[in-house]
Parts: C-alpha cells; sequence; structure tokens
C-alpha cells in the first residue's frame, strides 16, 4: 500500500533539497565575492606592533634598558590600475548573475520533478483501483463461468 500523500504540504519542504541547498550556497558565495571585488576600490590599512627585550648579556636580558618596542603602521591603496579593479567588479556580477540563473533553474527544476512525483503517484493509485476492479471482473467471471460449467453449459 502507497502511503498518502497530504495535498496541503508547503513549498518551503523543497528547501531542504540538497540541489537547492548547494545552489543557494553558491549564490550567497558569489555574492561575497562582488563585495570582496568592490572592496579593492578602497585603501588597504594596516597596524602593527611589537614589544620585547634585547641585549647582548643574559644577566641583562630582563633589565629596563634592555626593552624594546615598536608600532608601524600602514596605507595602501589603488592609484591606477588601468580598470584591473573594474574588471574584476564586473566578472564577479556576472558570476553572481550567473549563479542566480542556476539557482531559479534548480527551484523551477525542483517544483517540476515534484509535480512529476505527485502525478505519477496519482495515477499509480489511480493504476492500482483500475487494476483491482479488473480482478474483480475476472473473479466474478470465474464463478459464472464455473457455475455454467457445473450445470452443464
Amino acid at each position: 500500500v502507497l502511503p498518502v500523500i497530504p495535498a496541503d504540504l508547503p513549498s518551503s519542504l523543497l528547501e531542504r533539497r540538497p540541489d537547492i541547498l548547494q545552489a543557494e550556497q553558491n549564490l550567497v558565495a558569489a555574492n561575497a565575492n562582488v563585495g570582496a571585488a568592490r572592496a579593492l576600490y578602497y585603501p588597504t590599512i594596516s597596524l602593527t606592533g611589537a614589544l620585547g627585550s634585547v641585549s647582548t648579556a643574559f644577566g641583562d636580558f630582563l633589565s629596563g634598558p634592555a626593552a624594546l618596542w615598536s608600532i608601524a603602521a600602514g596605507v595602501t591603496g589603488p592609484i591606477f590600475t588601468a580598470g584591473a579593479i573594474g574588471g574584476q567588479v564586473q566578472s564577479a556580477e556576472a558570476q553572481k548573475r550567473q549563479a542566480e540563473l542556476i539557482y531559479r533553474q534548480t527551484v523551477l527544476g525542483a517544483f517540476n520533478d515534484t509535480n512529476n512525483a505527485l502525478v505519477s503517484s496519482q495515477n499509480t493509485i489511480e493504476q492500482t483501483g483500475l487494476q483491482q476492479q479488473r480482478v474483480d471482473a475476472l473473479r466474478e467471471y470465474a464463478r459464472l463461468s464455473s457455475l455454467k460449467f457445473e450445470d452443464g453449459l
């Protein structure tokens, strides 16, 4: 006996499908790549610091004059990249659009698969009912034939 599929299942169940999850995560990654490419337009700031001790003699290693410290800062940024950053941004946006289309195609494919499975399930239930009617009719035919045979017809 096939299980009965309820008619009121929400379409949000499709979000659990692995192919949809993969397409969604690919879209998220492509969107992050666009943000990373756009970040190349802005300068990069770095701060570093060091604190330690230096001494020529081991006995003076932890004394006051042996202390050493340094702080450094750096700023780098694009000045002239001949459109390289713009090209990277355009490439990342194109990959994002491609990921969006793949995601849409995957979702539509999932709805199509689900629809086909539901129709197939309904057809199987109908065919099972028709087969049962045929079996009942053949049993009745066999019973009537057996009665005719016993009556000598």
